[in-house]
């Protein structure tokens, strides 16, 4: 084959996606990398303030103890529920 198509399913082909590349799969369609920026946050926040465009305030909160320490430093209104058992 050409190469290969990852398009359906959401995010399992995203991830998908640059597996294959790595493994040197050629991946039809948008670059692997450019997938990757535009799905992780952390990277495409990066990409947002390399070209000077506004976004947001925003954290990425790993563990609970930090969240609301992060809450106040965004001055956020945050409504918190207790996790579906």
């Amino acid at each position: 084959p050409e190469g290969l198509i990852v398009s359906m399913g959401g995010q399992v082909p995203n991830n998908l996606a640059t597996r294959l590349h790595r493994a040197g799969v050629r991946v039809l369609g948008t670059d692997p990398g450019n997938i990757d920026r535009a799905e992780n946050r952390q990277t495409f926040s990066a990409l947002l303030d390399d070209l000077g465009i506004d976004q947001p305030a925003w954290r990425h909160v790993t563990e609970a103890s930090t969240a609301e320490h992060i809450v106040e430093e965004l001055g956020a209104r945050v409504t918190c529920s207790p996790a579906p058992r």
